[in-house]
């Protein structure tokens, strides 16, 4: 019995000094750079308007967010992002089309090849850590790698709101970081495209900031 009531008051002190951490919510900026790789430049002219020079993620408490492109280009420029948590689906608008796609996140075409640390970086005046994954296509074997930078002991992101997220091995980055990344460098066959933080805001958020567009058809992958 003295031992019950001893692990009892442990925990109640530990829990009351360490409470549980508050999921981030707000808005953080970054700068998109996009280089082609050599003898694929006129492919490239195209692909670079796909995201412009800045993305704005506006992330939610509850696991849901929404990435904005707002200089991506006219005809080949995605729109926005939208992730809704509970459905575990992402929604997708470009530029040149009123139709909403809508993918399943728990699925990944990626087959995974390597998972390791990498030398971390200092971004805006805060020191990161790095986390890189690779992978080939199931069909096509064409390679994504993806190196991500990310903060300790700052914003706090739950993994367990990703659990299910397996596209680009986002639950397992997430599980990993549990932080919002501070830089991103996605490395493809043809080109390169780096996001990099330039400014995090904490705030407290409405969530109809995330409804859909009025009159927008939405269709399945």
């Amino acid at each position: 019995m003295p031992k019950l009531i001893t692990v009892v008051v442990a925990f109640f002190l530990f829990t009351s000094f360490n409470p549980p951490k508050e999921n981030f919510e707000g808005i953080i900026t970054y700068k998109i750079t996009f280089v082609s790789k050599p003898g694929n430049e006129e492919y490239t002219k195209h692909q670079s308007q796909k995201y412009g020079k800045t993305l704005t993620l506006t992330q939610y408490k509850n696991g849901n967010f929404k990435r904005e492109y707002p200089s991506s280009g006219l005809i080949f420029g995605v729109d926005f992002n939208i992730y809704m948590q509970s459905l575990n689906r992402l929604y997708t608008k470009t530029r040149n089309n009123d139709t909403i796609k809508a993918s399943d996140c728990s699925k990944n075409t990626l087959i995974q090849k390597e998972e390791t640390e990498k030398p971390g970086e200092t971004i805006q005046g805060v020191a990161c850590k790095s986390y890189y994954i690779s992978g080939g296509d199931a069909k096509s074997r064409q390679p994504t790698a993806l190196q991500y930078f990310y903060p300790t002991d700052k914003e706090f992101i739950d993994w367990k709101l990703y659990a299910n997220f397996n596209d680009l091995f986002y639950n397992k980055v997430v599980f990993k970081m549990q932080a919002p990344f501070y830089k991103l460098v996605m490395e493809l066959t043809k080109y390169t495209i780096t996001f990099e933080l330039e400014k995090i805001e904490a705030k407290k958020l409405t969530e109809n900031l995330i409804q859909f567009p009025k009159g927008k058809p939405v269709k399945e992958l």
